[in-house]
């Protein structure tokens, strides 16, 4: 899968399922989701998949969660375009399987999930941090909205999250001002200001200004959100995953051209990538043919040599055309199988772009990951 979000993989949660004090764990496929049970620690069974709801969904985001507080871990799963659902656990129906749509706006995918009792009326609530083809669009856009979904037995109540919608990879509920109620983190892509919120204790949440001295800095390229007490003050801490814009990576866009000729392969010679110079050599073939700011079309799919691989490079090609040209129906042209490329190219055009005021929002480190520490005032102070 060559395309945004589907080249990120997919989901996995671990849980114990069945109760037997052994640890299982769930994975989200491109035909919903399979669960594997523990079996003492030796082996793994697969005990159930092809669950009929679900059947032929691109399932994305997936986690092992109580959502109907009745003792017995649940499957939440989000899907590309096609929705957000909570799988029952079947153990305590005796096997009867019930699966329940969760609102998400009709967002496209969400992508990152969390969960916390925001009304403290025993039923976990849940964040959508929603994603909109961010490697296409980047910029604001109206459908990448995040929301807060409320939990009543079931009964689910959505509300959009103020802040600027950003391409949003993680979510976090942490008590990071230690008043006993739950604070969330919003980590976004592409440029676009992370959001923190203080949780009211009304099932609601206040947005953190940059004027509120609270949070000095956040990442640029946030990929991941993480709270811990790293010196033992009892205070707790951020840690942020940034992107390092590598000079290796940098300039794979156009190798293949008279002005950069063999820079990329040159970084996976030089031993300073992390990958065995194989897969260097075909993660900077991808990145040049699939870069969407810097298409030539004078370089060939035929570089990746599997011919599946060809087929799919040039689909999307055609896509990243489409949506360089702003010539929608160029889409049109990509036909089965390749429906879901048809689909990622359509979507670009239906993308509602966001012109919004950035006046209150945190400032954004590039480059480099941060580590903020917890103070005394419930401030945060950069110590990376």
């Amino acid at each position: 899968m060559f395309f945004d979000p589907l080249f990120f993989g997919r989901g996995i949660a671990s849980g114990d399922f069945d109760l037997d004090g052994w640890t299982d764990f769930a994975i989200a496929t491109d035909n919903g989701f399979e669960l594997y049970q523990n079996l003492y620690g030796k082996s793994f069974r697969k005990v159930f998949s092809d669950v009929a709801e679900l059947k032929g969904k691109q399932a994305i985001n997936i986690a092992l969660v109580d959502l109907n507080n009745d003792g017995w871990l649940d499957i939440f799963l989000t899907t590309f375009n096609e929705g957000n659902f909570v799988v029952l656990n079947p153990i305590p129906a005796e096997g009867e399987i019930t699966v329940k749509k969760v609102p998400n706006g009709n967002a496209l995918l969400t992508s990152a999930s969390a969960f916390a009792d925001i009304n403290h009326d025993s039923y976990l609530d849940i964040i959508n941090g929603n994603y909109y083809l961010g490697i296409l669009t980047r910029k604001p856009i109206q459908q990448a909205t995040d929301q807060l979904v409320m939990n009543h037995n079931l009964d689910f109540s959505i509300q959009t999250m103020e802040g600027i919608p950003g391409q949003t990879h993680s979510v976090l509920f942490s008590d990071i001002n230690l008043d006993g109620q739950p604070d969330l983190m919003i980590g976004n892509d592409y440029r676009v200001p992370d959001t923190y919120y203080h949780g009211t204790g009304k099932g609601a949440f206040k947005k953190i200004r940059h004027q509120d001295n609270i949070i000095p800095i956040t990442t640029q390229n946030t990929m991941s959100i993480d709270t811990g007490d790293f010196n033992n003050d009892l205070i707790p801490d951020i840690y942020l995953a940034n992107i390092g814009m590598s000079r290796g990576l940098d300039v794979v866009s156009n190798i293949f051209g008279d002005t950069m000729k063999n820079v990329g392969l040159d970084f996976c010679e030089s031993g300073k990538s992390v990958l065995n110079k194989k897969s260097c050599y075909q993660l900077v073939k991808l990145a040049t043919l699939l870069n969407p700011e810097k298409q030539d079309i004078s370089e060939k799919c035929a570089l990746l040599e599997d011919l599946d691989q060809v087929q799919e490079c040039m689909v999307m090609r055609m896509a990243l055309v489409a949506t360089t040209r702003k010539n929608k129906s160029l889409c049109e042209k990509i036909s089965a199988p390749f429906m879901l490329n048809n689909l990622v190219c359509k979507k670009y055009f239906e993308a509602q772009h966001l012109k919004l005021p950035v006046d209150n929002e945190i400032p954004m480190q590039t480059q480099f990951n941060l580590l903020l520490s917890g103070q005394t005032d419930h401030t945060f102070k950069d110590v990376s």
